[in-house]
């Protein structure tokens, strides 16, 4: 989260620093995320942040098993 500073009445935004891209984020935190793509068991997304693009497929987690052997 940016922090705000007010200075001769002026408010400037210090935005937090770049490398700790995702230090901030934990086990069961909540994010938003675009969906890109969805097929039936997969959802294909991406997440935005400090001018990163994260992608990822999510799949159907009720299935026991993706593929038969």
């Amino acid at each position: 989260m940016a922090a705000a500073a007010v200075t001769d009445d002026t408010i400037t935004t210090q935005q937090p620093d770049k490398k700790d891209d995702v230090d901030d984020l934990a086990p069961g935190h909540k994010i938003l995320v675009q969906v890109d793509s969805v097929l039936p068991d997969i959802l294909v997304v991406s997440y935005l942040r400090n001018g990163k693009t994260f992608q990822g497929a999510l799949l159907d987690a009720t299935k026991r098993l993706l593929m038969e052997n």
